[in-house]
């Protein structure tokens, strides 16, 4: 068995964990977006080329409009709300599913 004092330097050491991996996901995106930009720069200095561009965000009239290596995405805002909320009621189904099998093992 465990100590709490061990308990509470296992988790502890799970949430540092936790926020090292977010931040390095967060700098992977943005050494992406930035590795893109340099590029986007380069190309269109050797082709002489001013308005090219390899990525583009604008968000107008609840679209957000992006456009990556010349192909355009619309996407609206509707949409994303509605995929958040999906999510989030899956998450609340499953949890309230685990609070219930934790109360028929606490009550039994």
């Amino acid at each position: 068995m465990e100590s709490r004092v061990n308990r509470y330097y296992k988790r502890k050491l799970e949430r540092k964990n936790r926020k090292i991996k977010i931040s390095l996901l967060f700098l992977v995106f943005l050494i992406l977006f930035g590795g893109l930009n340099i590029v986007n720069d380069c190309y269109n200095f050797l082709t002489g080329v001013e308005n090219k561009k390899i990525f583009t965000y604008n968000y107008s009239n609840e679209f957000h409009n992006i456009e990556l290596v010349g192909k355009e995405y619309n996407i609206s805002q509707t949409k994303i709300n509605k995929q958040i909320n999906g999510v989030i009621t899956k998450i609340k189904g499953k949890v309230t599913y685990i609070i219930d099998d934790i109360n028929v093992l606490l009550n039994n």
